[in-house]
């Protein structure tokens, strides 16, 4: 067993376990204005605290982060999804958006970050490539070689 088949455990019996048919449902979509829609749909309670939870987040880091897990499904390897990570976050550290987070949960702390761009209809494909392209030397490695 993997050290993860070794903690993994059945069915989750926790406080959204209830909700785990819903959840799959409104995140079945592969963008983000899809999922949206479709907790927007729902009217639901959960569904509408999930929208206002996504309310204040960044629409880049959102889209990247969908991304992120769309590809982490296909993947073949641990190391494959983490090299990913680490690409994302190396670009993630280099925007705007991360420093205007930081300086409205830190130094701020009006907690009201002013996102660029403020819309995610306005995130184009092009704004997130930066975030899985290749690094070079940077690139994170593992010993297996990887």
């Amino acid at each position: 067993k993997t050290q993860i088949e070794r903690f993994a455990t059945g069915e989750t019996s926790g406080p959204i376990a209830s909700l785990r048919h819903q959840i799959d449902e409104w995140f079945a979509y592969d963008s983000l204005e899809e999922i949206v829609g479709a907790l927007r749909r729902s009217g639901s309670e959960p569904a509408l605290s999930t929208l206002r939870a996504l309310g204040g987040k960044s629409p880049r880091a959102m889209k990247v982060t969908l991304r992120l897990l769309r590809l982490a499904r296909l993947s073949s390897s641990l190391e494959e999804c983490l090299v990913r990570e680490y690409r994302a976050a190396l670009e993630a550290f280099r925007t705007d958006d991360f420093r205007e987070g930081v300086c409205a949960a830190v130094i701020d702390k009006d907690r009201k970050p002013k996102w660029s761009p403020a819309f995610m209809e306005d995130v184009t494909p092009e704004m997130i490539e930066p975030y899985f392209a290749a690094i070079g030397v940077d690139e994170l490695t593992f010993s297996n070689g990887k």
